[in-house]
């Protein structure tokens, strides 16, 4: 080989190396820069290939440590998937929209749903003589059902949700919409059909193009992550209520894994003296 022609790898190799550490460390944030800067120490590799050689070599040594990194924080919190949005399976569903993926019952929808909107402080539920449920909307939501546009009446209620810190999907406000039309009416007669259907199409929206084996595989794994990681203490229980629902309908291991965080779990919103599992077999037992 040539001095030039050594020279000339020498510099391509850096400027990769360069782009490489550059990328995985600012994720792609200021890539006009970071291709710059990538040119740059590429031609002063390629015009001092002695201190090119060195520089190269530091560079690939970061890289890999900084993939070793990665790599090691994807095992440790079962793969960074689980946080963030990415290509390949459609992320962010919520309990409800998994749940459809796994075709469970329709009554373990609506439960899955219902406890998402209480424990958001969307909706407030009381039981009556006979053992039905009333579910009615918070007072600050039940304002917007004075506005007749139907459109305007959800932005005004996502506004609320919003202004409250809260997030509302669209399916649950579809079932918000369905609680405001049923006031004081026990859930055993509202007609959900049309609030199923409409979470259906949801989810199919949601998972258009993507693989859905490959999804329900993703999320039987994601829900062992997270019910695994309060049962050992990583993650707060009240923030997987409805997670903790889900594993107990999906299969065997994840079912006596959420079973036992059931029993050992007291919402804030089940009355006192009442155990969560025997609030869910109610709700479970009411038949649409």
């Amino acid at each position: 080989m040539t001095d030039k022609f050594i020279s000339l790898i020498t510099g391509i190799l850096t400027g990769l190396c360069a782009f490489w550490v550059y990328y995985r460390l600012f994720r792609g944030t200021g890539l006009k820069f970071g291709i710059i800067v990538s040119v740059l120490l590429s031609g002063f590799s390629f015009f001092s290939p002695v201190s090119g050689k060195l520089l190269a070599f530091i560079l690939f040594s970061i890289g890999i440590v900084i993939e070793l990194i990665i790599n090691t924080q994807k095992r440790g919190y079962a793969h960074s998937q689980f946080v963030f949005e990415g290509g390949g399976i459609r992320r962010g569903l919520t309990p409800v929209e998994v749940g459809v993926l796994f075709k469970v019952e329709t009554n373990d929808l609506f439960v899955l749903t219902l406890i998402d909107l209480i424990q958001k402080e969307f909706v407030e539920y009381r039981t009556l003589p006979d053992g039905g449920v009333v579910v009615n909307l918070r007072d600050d939501l039940e304002s917007s059902q004075i506005i007749l546009n139907p459109k305007l009446r959800r932005k005004n209620r996502k506004d609320i949700a919003f202004t409250n810190l809260r997030h509302m999907t669209d399916t649950e406000d579809a079932l918000l919409e369905l609680v405001a039309e049923n006031v004081n009416q026990s859930l055993g007669n509202y007609s959900i059909q049309p609030w199923v259907d409409y979470l259906h199409r949801q989810v199919e929206n949601k998972l258009s193009g993507y693989e859905v084996a490959q999804t329900r595989d993703y999320y039987l794994d994601f829900v062992n992550h997270r019910l695994s990681g309060v049962e050992e203490g990583h993650f707060d229980p009240s923030e997987y209520f409805g997670w903790m629902v889900l594993g107990m309908l999906l299969n065997e291991r994840l079912s006596n894994l959420a079973l036992g965080l059931i029993k050992n779990s007291h919402p804030s919103w089940i009355h006192e003296g009442e155990s969560f599992i025997n609030w869910l077999m109610r709700l479970k037992s009411i038949a649409w």
